[in-house]
């Protein structure tokens, strides 16, 4: 359960996509769908803080809306958690990994979630909230 609460609280939790890897992405591949705009997550100076942008406030909650709407998540305890997600993602090449995964949109992905970063870097630059 305390899997569960943190999966909940860092990928469903509207604002949170500074955090998560998993909001980004789909916030990168909906963008559009969605009229997100991305932002940086805070107002320091490090890099980090526009490759994990976030959405704006109200782009955070169609975002969570989504995600409620369309995904669902699911758990199994095991004690060896790395070889089952190493052995399911390379079975089922999930198109959102772009670490493990050597699916045919990890290109793409990760344009997409540049074209967030900048967006995200333009706004800073501009002075824009």
């Amino acid at each position: 359960s305390n899997l569960a609460r943190r999966a909940m609280r860092q990928h469903f939790h509207t604002g949170s996509s500074g955090s998560s890897t998993l909001r980004r992405s789909l916030g990168a591949v909906l963008k559009d769908v969605l009229g997100l705009r991305a932002v940086h997550r805070s107002t320091g100076k490090s890099a980090r803080d526009y490759t994990n942008y976030c959405f704006t406030a109200d782009g955070e909650v169609r975002l969570t809306t989504w995600m409620h709407e369309n995904l669902e998540i699911s758990f199994h305890p095991t004690p060896d958690y790395v070889t089952l997600e190493m052995l399911l993602v390379h079975h089922l090449v999930p198109v959102l990994n772009i670490e493990h995964s050597a699916n045919p949109y990890t290109a793409t992905l990760k344009h997409l979630r540049t074209v967030c970063a900048n967006e995200a870097r333009q706004q800073k630059n501009l002075g824009l909230p």
